[in-house]
């Protein structure tokens, strides 16, 4: 670890300055005030983390939402963490995340690229605005934070050609959420371009299939959950709904999509973004299959868990970036990710206008570096 800190001091004193950014800016909502921050599904989490100190959980299954009682393993290691430490719940859960972020922190420093590289991968993952701010507002989402985390060392370790580490972000995201089974079909995706071999595919896959299987039954004997609400999670797109519900669902959905374009500032290899973009809609797929009856206002969130693949995107380990290109990258992340609900930013007219000005510089850059010779050879 020193000696990543001697070769990347460039990195983590820019990555200090960032950090400082998005702390300054960050809104934090205290956890067990579940109702104010409008995330109610917490009120399940932090139930899991107060029932270890109870004998018997199984009453749980009876008066919370089956799917996120089987995301129990983070919110059990909150829970005995402040039962140990005899710290509150509102304090274990932000330690958790300050936690995850450093890691993040650290991870990206060893992404085998050149230093403008890895601020660019460190800065599109910090500052996504339904990613780590998110969590930041609602710490009890610690379970999201978690699998985004995993997602990003899936990532990182394709590109370090790391094997441990590849397996331990699949158990990560395994004990995280349900959505880790969807990794077999990202898994399927790298290894179709030869980004990682069959032995780690095959491995891989039977992995978080066994994890699935493993933790569902576990949450079953644990707190009497069943697995029988997570089909509609996946067939909600057939419920009928009004058509301004529709509308501002697939608004939201947009809005994912304008929120990503400042990568196009960069000449990338077009098998790279084929990647990237096929592990975005595959994650999305989800949020998508339970349609707008169900997933809601949440389809930003779900969705987000993919921009931690955005490493892929800079696999080519001799590409340059331009150091003005860099800076201008990083403004425009730092500005999108000042949502008006989780960050200092005033109104949602406020943040529009300002994603919508982001949106418009990277078209400006996009035409300057003439699209005919935009992707790189392949």
């Amino acid at each position: 670890m020193i000696d990543t800190f001697q070769n990347n001091k460039a990195f983590f004193t820019i990555a200090v300055f960032l950090l400082l950014f998005f702390w300054v800016t960050q809104v934090i909502v205290d956890p067990l005030k579940y109702q104010e921050t409008g995330f109610q599904l917490t009120n399940n989490y932090i139930a899991i983390s107060n029932c270890v100190s109870f004998p018997n959980c199984k009453y749980l299954g009876e008066d919370y939402g089956q799917h996120h009682l089987q995301r129990w393993l983070p919110n059990v290691l909150v829970g005995l963490f402040s039962q140990l430490t005899s710290m509150d719940l509102k304090s274990s859960y932000l330690f958790f995340q300050v936690g995850i972020v450093l890691f993040f922190t650290y991870l990206s420093s060893t992404i085998r690229v050149d230093i403008p590289i890895k601020i660019v991968i460190f800065s599109s993952v910090l500052f996504f605005p339904y990613g780590f701010r998110l969590y930041f507002y609602a710490p009890a989402m610690l379970v999201d934070s978690f699998f985004f985390l995993a997602c990003f060392m899936f990532a990182v370790s394709v590109l370090n050609k790391k094997n441990s580490l590849f397996f331990a972000a699949l158990i990560l995201a395994g004990f995280s959420r349900q959505t880790a089974i969807l990794l077999i079909l990202i898994i399927f995706i790298f290894y179709k371009y030869e980004k990682i071999n069959i032995k780690e595919g095959v491995c891989g896959s039977l992995l978080l299939l066994i994890l699935f299987l493993l933790n569902n039954y576990l949450a079953l004997i644990f707190f009497e959950a069943d697995s029988s609400s997570l089909l509609k999670h996946i067939t909600g797109i057939f419920m009928p709904v009004s058509f301004e519900i529709l509308i501002e669902f697939l608004s939201r959905g947009l809005l994912f999509f304008v929120l990503l374009t400042p990568f196009i500032l960069f000449r990338l290899k077009r098998n790279h973004v084929i990647i990237f973009l096929f592990s975005v809609l595959i994650i999305a797929s989800q949020p998508l299959l339970a349609g707008p009856g169900i997933t809601g206002g949440n389809i930003l969130r779900l969705a987000a868990f993919s921009v931690a693949f955005s490493p892929v995107l800079f696999m080519e380990k001799t590409s340059k970036i331009d150091n003005f290109l860099t800076f201008v990258f990083i403004l425009l992340c730092m500005i999108n990710s000042l949502h008006h609900n989780y960050s200092i930013l005033p109104s949602q007219e406020t943040y529009l206008f300002v994603v919508l000005f982001s949106f418009l510089v990277s078209f400006i850059f996009l035409i300057a570096q003439r699209p005919g010779n935009y992707f790189l050879k392949r």
